[in-house]
């Protein structure tokens, strides 16, 4: 399924998970809360931000990254694609994508650049915008300092 643009779809399917957190909530159940959701283009950031925000973001509990690519640039079928990322290896510059098509792709590492690359490849279905990234928390998580842009981000 293809959108106008990736950032309206994500707020929508947040607000869902919201809405179905307190009605769990209501009902006794105690589930996990996103406390912050932040997305960007690639364009926005370079590789170096990019790399220190998903890096801290992985390495910090109850914290994800989820990127949108272009699978074509990193040598897989054409079109974009969401997938979260699972590691980062600091060794050799690169990032294990954990495919949700899994039945068609398993794990892979993939460069830093070279996912950066394929998230900065516009998308003609949304304005002509990069692909890029979304951080997302647990509520009541420290947010790790780096983002996009390399500066610091206050605490929720």
């Amino acid at each position: 399924m293809q959108t106008a643009d990736w950032r309206p779809r994500l707020e929508s399917l947040l607000d869902d998970f919201r809405r179905r957190q307190a009605d769990a909530a209501r009902s006794g159940d105690k589930p996990d809360r996103i406390e912050a959701a932040r997305a960007w283009h690639a364009a926005d950031g370079d590789l170096d931000a990019f790399r220190a925000a998903a890096r801290d973001y992985l390495a910090a509990k109850d914290h994800f990254v989820i990127v949108n690519y272009l699978r074509k640039a990193i040598g897989q079928q054409t079109g974009g694609h969401i997938s979260p990322l699972a590691a980062y290896d600091a060794k050799v510059d690169r990032f294990l994508i954990l495919d949700v098509a899994r039945y068609k792709y398993p794990p892979v590492w993939v460069k830093a650049s070279d996912l950066f690359d394929a998230m900065n490849t516009t998308d003609a279905v949304n304005d002509n915008k990069t692909r890029g990234y979304v951080l997302v928390a647990k509520t009541g998580t420290v947010t790790p300092g780096a983002t996009a842009t390399g500066t610091a981000t206050p605490a929720p």
